[in-house]
């Protein structure tokens, strides 16, 4: 029968009433658990940098009359074992598969002003329009990386791939629009100005990235086909290799001059005047909320414990 009455009795400190109630009792302390999740917020807030974030929209290069020509001719190919791959459009996906590859990010990981802006930046002056060093990452006198040595690099200076998760998780962003087709990329930065460097410069890398490399292919196939039409004793092969070589080299001249190979700018890289963020008001909010809550179900918990000390 005790132990009825008991179970009853804590029943009762879990009802509405009672939590009510703990506001009531402990109001003082709750009050100033909230005052000072607040001031913590605030500080913390306060703390972190502002940030800019450069936007630039593209859309993907189409070349029709290539197209119409590599389709016939691709059939022509594939009848005699050739592989010829796509015209220079419609590559927005090796767009995409480009941006996120570390042979590409390696290309900027090669620069030592990239890498630095990267990791050791540690505030931007809006006044001045400058950047300030972190001198425990980078001593900007002596143009050297603080030594670490329970790094991989044995310095601050990140590896490639710490410094390619970085770029992406915190600095890149990028999607293209199902119904248009068209690319979006935002960089964020500390600085505006490296914001809008660095993207005119990613969009720029990856066009050229993929240009070159099909030219490299496009140079081996034609000297592929060239071999076999000296090889070959059919005049109908012959003749259908030397059409294939023919259009291979037009794509091959076209390719080595265009500019904008597979995106064209639609809207340039953008300088952001305004700070995109930290939000410091919803920072503030939600920090302040959770230290309340969290010093709330504190007290509950100190006085349900102090309950059961009473009951027995």
């Amino acid at each position: 029968m005790q132990n009825s009455q008991n179970t009853n009795t804590e029943a009762d400190y879990l009802s509405l009433s009672y939590l009510l109630n703990l506001i009531k009792n402990y109001f003082n302390i709750l009050l100033l658990i909230g005052f000072l999740s607040g001031a913590f917020s605030v500080f913390y807030a306060l703390s972190l940098n502002d940030y800019y974030t450069s936007s630039a929209k593209f859309v993907p290069v189409t070349n029709t009359q290539e197209s119409t020509d590599l389709g016939g001719i691709a059939g022509m190919a594939a009848g005699l074992g050739l592989g010829l791959g796509d015209a220079s459009g419609g590559k927005m996906n090796l767009v995409l598969e480009v941006l996120e590859s570390t042979d590409f990010f390696n290309e900027l990981y090669l620069d030592e002003k990239f890498i630095i802006e990267l990791s050791a930046i540690d505030t931007y002056d809006r006044d001045n329009k400058t950047v300030s060093i972190d001198s425990e990452i980078y001593n900007i006198n002596k143009s050297e990386w603080i030594e670490n040595t329970n790094k991989f690099t044995k310095t601050e200076k990140p590896s490639l791939l710490e410094a390619k998760e970085k770029f992406h998780s915190d600095h890149l962003a990028f999607a293209v629009d199902i119904e248009t087709n068209f690319l979006s990329i935002e960089i964020t930065h500390a600085s505006p100005f490296i914001a809008q460097e660095w993207l005119t410069r990613v969009y720029k890398l990856v066009d050229e990235y993929i240009q070159i490399r099909d030219v490299q292919d496009l140079k081996e196939t034609i000297t592929y086909i060239d071999n076999q039409i000296e090889q070959s004793n059919s005049n109908q092969v012959r003749r259908a290799l030397s059409n294939i070589l023919e259009s291979q080299m037009k794509t091959l001249m076209l390719s080595e001059v265009s500019s904008g190979y597979v995106i064209k700018v639609l809207d340039s890289p953008s300088f952001p005047e305004l700070k995109s963020g930290p939000g410091r008001a919803i920072i503030c909010i939600v920090l302040t909320f959770l230290g309340s809550l969290l010093g709330y179900f504190f007290v509950l918990l100190w006085d349900l414990n102090k309950s059961r000390r009473f009951l027995g």
